[in-house]
């Protein structure tokens, strides 16, 4: 026998009450399995904040970057997400266990990947989410307005989640941190392993307004 039928305005504070949404993390930083980038930064990638990695080539190494970060969350059994913004990413090249805490969505369009990324960011149950925008061609990534990124910056900030954006140029105005990487892989490289090749990764750090730089090995 069924019950008393219910609004939706009361199944949603029944849900509420149930299950509360999580509280957010403390900031703090989300390690990325490369040992160049964590030493540098401290650690990882700041929580609460926006993090963009330039990536100018397919080469340049965006990819090895995207494993080390899959590797570390799960070894640290964090939950992450990869808004793969022009649906480059093969499942397949990974091991099965760096994919389970993993919210993959496939995405063909910079403007889509932003929906994506603005949903995400905000779900507090999330350490990392990452934006691959390095499948395009910078037109596209400079076509999405700065008060994207800064409403971006604010969900980040509220969640305490971690984001790193993977673009072809410098386009996320708000970042605490803007990396860019450096020369990109050889043809005799693509039989090293893929940690020891994350390890070759050459970048440069930028801070702040002026975007001072200086290289990490």
């Amino acid at each position: 026998m069924s019950g008393p039928r219910q609004s939706p305005a009361a199944l949603r504070q029944l849900l509420a009450g149930r299950f509360p949404p999580p509280r957010p993390r403390n900031p703090g930083l989300v390690p990325t399995g490369i040992g160049s980038f964590d030493r540098e930064t401290g650690g990882g990638i700041p929580s609460g904040a926006l993090t963009e990695v330039v990536s100018p080539a397919p080469g340049c190494g965006g990819q090895l970057v995207i494993a080390g970060l899959l590797g570390a969350t799960r070894s640290a059994r964090l939950r992450a997400a990869l808004v793969d913004g022009s649906d480059g990413f093969d499942p397949q090249s990974h091991e099965p266990e760096f994919l389970r805490h993993l919210v993959w969505v496939r995405c063909r369009d910079a403007s889509r990947a932003a929906q994506a990324a603005d949903i995400l960011v905000r779900d507090a149950n999330l350490a990392l989410v990452i934006v691959d925008l390095s499948g395009f061609r910078p037109a596209p990534c400079r076509a999405l307005p700065a008060s994207f990124w800064f409403r971006l910056q604010r969900a980040a900030e509220q969640a305490g989640s971690a984001a790193l954006i993977l673009a072809p140029c410098a386009v996320v105005g708000s970042a605490r941190l803007r990396l860019a990487l450096g020369e990109g892989l050889r043809l005799d490289d693509l039989d090293r392993e893929r940690d020891t090749l994350a390890d070759r990764l050459v970048f440069e750090l930028r801070r702040g307004p002026a975007l001072d730089e200086r290289k990490i090995a």
